[in-house]
């Protein structure tokens, strides 16, 4: 089975916490939720785009149960 990946430049607040790789370049959806999760502080709630916050529902309930622990 292949996992899903999504670019982070296709996600503002995903790709300002995208520091330590190429945000051009497709990462692993629990790649993206481990970002999110440890990164939560930095995100700004207010800016994501509906399409951001899809993909954080997504991910929180594929890999976190529901919950990100941030």
């Amino acid at each position: 089975m292949v996992e899903q990946q999504v670019t982070p430049s296709d996600y503002p607040e995903l790709r300002l916490i995208c520091w330590h790789c190429d945000p051009a370049k497709p990462i692993t959806e629990e790649v993206a939720f481990g970002l999110y999760e440890r990164n939560w502080r930095y995100i700004d709630h207010s800016r994501l785009s509906a399409g951001e916050q899809a993909l954080i529902n997504r991910l929180k309930n594929k890999f976190g149960n529901g919950v990100i622990n941030g």
